[in-house]
């Protein structure tokens, strides 16, 4: 039998939607669950950890996310067992705020929601948080130009 480590980790959310890491959900996971009313909550408890602050968002106070359990090694690959619905929740609030703010905040944005496809190295662009099977409507419904 192999040794699993386990690690625990604070990460800020601009390194969540990172390139550190390419989220998959395994098939043995339930498909996404939330209604407007979760995804309502989440958004509100967002907000109010904001408040009214006008400073930089590296100089806001952290807010819990809440854990999230991943199945990942020295690569970007991780599959997602816990934390799947706030994860693909965050990714439509990321592209909702992406299709209403100025122009010159889009790309950055997008480097939020999907990996940017390299030719040398193989890899091809994909979203961030998804079923595999979902690949394709995901890209269409966030309009990810990658």
């Amino acid at each position: 039998m192999s040794k699993m480590n386990i690690h625990g980790s604070e990460y800020p959310i601009k390194k969540i939607f990172s390139d550190d890491f390419v989220f998959t959900i395994p098939v043995y996971q339930r498909a996404y669950a939330w209604t407007i009313e979760e995804s309502e909550e989440l958004f509100q408890d967002l907000i109010r950890a904001k408040g009214d602050a006008e400073e930089a968002i590296d100089d806001i106070s952290p807010y819990f996310l809440g854990s999230i359990v991943l199945i990942k090694g020295g690569e970007p690959d991780a599959q997602v067992v816990d934390g799947q619905q706030r994860l693909a929740t965050l990714t439509m609030l990321l592209a909702a705020l992406r299709s209403l703010i100025k122009s010159e905040y889009v790309d950055g944005l997008t480097s939020f929601l999907c990996e940017k496809g390299n030719v040398i190295t193989g890899t091809i662009g994909a979203s961030m948080v998804l079923f595999a099977q979902d690949r394709a409507f995901i890209k269409r419904s966030i309009d990810l130009k990658i």
